[in-house]
This record gives C-alpha cells, sequence and structure tokens, in this order.
C-alpha cells in the first residue's frame, strides 16, 4: 500500500494552477526535475499520476484540469491508486466550500466530508458539521457518509485511513483538562468502532492523536504534556507507536528539547518523524526498536520528513548553506540523504510533498524569476 501523508484542508486558500510548458533539468545528484507547470504539486500515484494545486491531474506529459463544483476555485489533497482524487471546490452561488471526490472524468460532491486522507478502496475520511453542530469524524463511500462518533466529548476528526478501513485521528473524551478543555485521545475505529488509545501516561497524559495507521494496524502520532514547555519552541510531546493494545514511547534526538512527533509509518512497522535536539527540528527514521537521525543538507539546521514509502525511502526539506539559507527538497536511502535539486541554477527553494515506489517523487521549486512551480523528480536510469 502507498503511504499517504496527513494533508490537511485549511479552509480553501487554493493556488490556481494553469497548464504550462514543461522542461526538465538534471540535478546533482542522478535525478532529473521536470516542471509540470505553474503551482504546486501535491500526491503521486503508483501510476504515476500527479496531482496538485488549482484541482489538476498530470500523467505522461498531459494535463487534465479536474473543474470545480460550480463556483470558481478548487483545489487537490490527495490521489489513490485508482486514479481517484479528493480535494475541496467552491459550489455555486451561494458560494461554500464542499469536499470532492474525483473519478472517471466526474466531481463528486461529498458534503459534509472535510476530506483529509483516501485509500485504494475509494473510502474517504475527514470531518464535518454532524446534527448539533459539532464537528465529528466522517467516512465517505459509496455515496454513504458515516458518522464515526466520538470518545464521549463533542468533537472529533479522522486524519488517515489503511486499505483494511481502519481509520485513526483524535477525538474529545468526557473528560476535562484544568482549563476546562476538553481532553483529546487518539482513536482507532474498525467494524463499526471507535477504541480509545490512550496517551503515553506520566508527565505525557495530557492527550494524544493519531496521524498514520499501516495495513497491518500498526498506529503512529504524538502524546502531549501540559507540564513541559519549550517556550516559543513548543511544548512537550513524545512520538507513539501503538500495536496489540499497546502504546510505545518511541523516544527523542535528545538534546535541550527532548521531544518528537511520528508522521508516517510503511507497512514494515518503518516510522517516521521529527524531533528537534534544539528549536530546529530533525528528522528521525525509527525501526526495530532505534531511532536514527537522518540529518539534514549541508550547512541546514531545520529538517524535516514529510513520507517515507514501503522501500525505506524517506523525503523532506532541509535548511541550506550559504549567505541567505533557503530551503531544498531532499531524499534519503540507505544512510545517504541526497539533495533533489532546484528546477534551474538561479532558483532558490524547492519542496518535496510525496513519492511513489518506482523513484517517483512530486512538489515544487521556484524559477530563476521565483514562479513557483509544480515538479516532478524521477531517478536517472542508466
Amino acid at each position: 500500500m502507498r503511504r499517504f501523508r496527513v494533508v490537511l484542508l485549511a479552509g480553501l486558500a487554493v493556488l490556481l494552477a494553469g497548464v504550462g510548458s514543461s522542461g526538465s533539468a538534471t540535478t546533482g545528484s542522478h535525478w532529473v526535475i521536470t516542471d509540470l507547470g505553474p503551482g504546486a504539486a501535491v500526491d503521486i500515484n503508483e501510476s504515476g499520476q500527479v496531482v496538485g494545486g488549482g484541482a489538476w491531474i498530470w500523467h505522461d506529459g498531459k494535463k487534465t484540469q479536474l473543474g470545480t463544483l460550480g463556483g470558481p476555485r478548487s483545489s487537490v489533497l490527495a490521489i489513490d491508486d485508482r486514479g481517484q482524487v479528493i480535494g475541496g471546490s467552491e459550489t455555486a452561488k451561494p458560494v461554500k466550500g464542499h469536499g470532492f471526490l474525483w473519478q472517471n472524468g466526474r466531481m463528486i460532491d461529498i458534503y459534509p466530508v472535510g476530506p483529509r486522507a483516501i485509500n485504494n478502496r475509494g473510502q474517504v475520511v475527514g470531518s464535518g458539521k454532524v446534527a448539533g453542530g459539532h464537528e465529528h469524524a466522517l467516512l465517505w463511500q459509496n455515496g454513504k457518509v458515516t458518522d464515526l462518533g466520538t470518545l464521549g466529548g463533542p468533537t472529533s476528526i479522522a486524519l488517515a485511513i489503511n486499505d483494511r478501513g481502519q481509520i485513526v485521528g483524535s477525538a474529545d473524551t468526557n473528560k476535562r483538562d484544568r482549563n476546562g478543555a476538553w481532553i483529546r485521545h487518539a482513536f482507532l475505529w474498525q467494524k463499526g468502532r471507535m477504541r480509545d488509545l490512550g496517551t503515553l501516561g506520566g508527565a505525557y497524559a495530557a492527550g494524544s492523536s493519531a496521524v498514520d495507521v499501516n495495513d497491518r494496524g500498526q498506529v503512529v502520532g504524538a502524546s502531549y504534556s501540559t507540564t513541559i514547555s519549550y517556550g516559543q519552541c513548543g511544548g512537550g510531546s513524545h512520538a507513539f507507536l501503538w500495536e496489540n493494545g499497546r502504546m510505545r514511547d518511541l523516544g527523542t534526538l535528545g538534546g535541550k528539547m527532548p521531544m518528537s512527533a511520528a508522521v508516517a509509518i510503511n507497512d514494515r512497522g518503518w516510522v517516521i518523524g521529527n524531533s528537534p535536539p534544539s528549536c530546529d527540528w530533525r528528522p528521525f527514521l525509527w525501526r526495530n526498536g532505534t531511532m536514527i537521525d537522518l540529518g539534514a543538507l549541508p550547512g541546514g539546521n531545520h529538517s524535516q520528513a514529510i513520507a517515507i514509502n514501503q522501500r525505506g525511502q524517506v523525503i523532506g526539506n532541509s535548511g541550506t548553506s550559504g549567505p541567505h539559507p533557503v530551503q531544498h527538497a531532499w531524499i534519503w536511502q540507505n544512510g545517504t540523504m541526497t539533495d533533489l535539486g532546484l528546477l534551474s541554477r538561479n532558483s532558490s527553494w524547492s519542496a518535496a510533498t510525496a513519492l511513489n515506489e518506482h523513484d517517483q517523487i512530486v512538489g515544487s521549486s521556484t524559477t530563476a524569476h521565483g514562479e513557483g512551480r509544480a515538479v516532478l523528480w524521477t531517478r536517472e536510469r542508466g
């Protein structure tokens, strides 16, 4: 199963992307970068179909606009291996933001679901308003919307789903903290039941959230503390792995601010996330009980992991050296972090967002004139 990143639909801030001319350049690390036109690429599936910015799909050099639900704008979040796309669109008058599923050339309104993730069975999860006006985790499948409920409190949100239909996220419990706020816990929903995954306890008992689940039912996320704070650098949290009824603390990379948060897990049980030894975050790979610091690009401090595939390839973004430090996309494999390079020599910035199992990575990069472009990185053969 291809790993999905956690993609948050924050309103409908849409970057309209038109069809642009395509070109390619070779990075110094045996990766070819292809210009897919204005905007940003956000996801890629195992067939090499790319979706991006203003609701388009690109494949084999052809870009197709997905349209809207009647309003002026739309944007995409993810694509599954069947070519089904989720995102958000404005409707016609009155203009409102609705979630959509695009399949077979048609955009389907899936209101009230605000989509966050889709699996390869076309099941869509997210959240939306239910009777009473509260936000609940929701599942959309074949035109039917299922309310996943909560853990006793008023609200919940679903963030990820695997190909078995297991769903994870966070939900309010029936308890409040000393400030009166609802305490939220990570949940696993399966076979019609929402299970409270609890917290790591001790200093990290203030709450938790699950962000990904693999096809083995292993869940990752973070457990939080209200007693530990690093000021403007953030509050205390530890990454966790939940399996077989037990939540395991994955630890941190140490340093002055020992905190961490998981991002994703593949079907081998390898977990990626980020941990800041100082105010600057660093990416980690946790496997076989050991947390590995993936580092940063030369001269860079801040670096973060974004996604992992089944082969153990990890992508992310890092600061670099120079008089004006900029961000570059990278891929890590077998102990080596490789700079994926920029669209042109005079570019200043690039970011990776998703990868598949076939040495294809998507994201964005600026041109020499500072224009944002959607890009596809492909490993050179031979």
